[in-house]
């Protein structure tokens, strides 16, 4: 694995510890992706996780 490869690996493994908490709800979003938050809120809310 190229030396970017490895650090955006690294990146992504340390940014996802965070998705699987209750400290974390505002997500990686930005403003403009109001359709995936609302998605994935929605998802969350199915799945019995909120």
């Amino acid at each position: 694995m190229d030396q970017v490869g490895k650090e955006d690996f690294e990146l992504v493994e340390f940014l996802q510890q965070w998705f699987d908490t209750k400290g974390f709800d505002c997500g990686g979003y930005s403003r403009n992706e109001y359709a995936i938050k609302f998605f994935h809120e929605r998802y969350r809310e199915e799945m019995g996780e909120i």
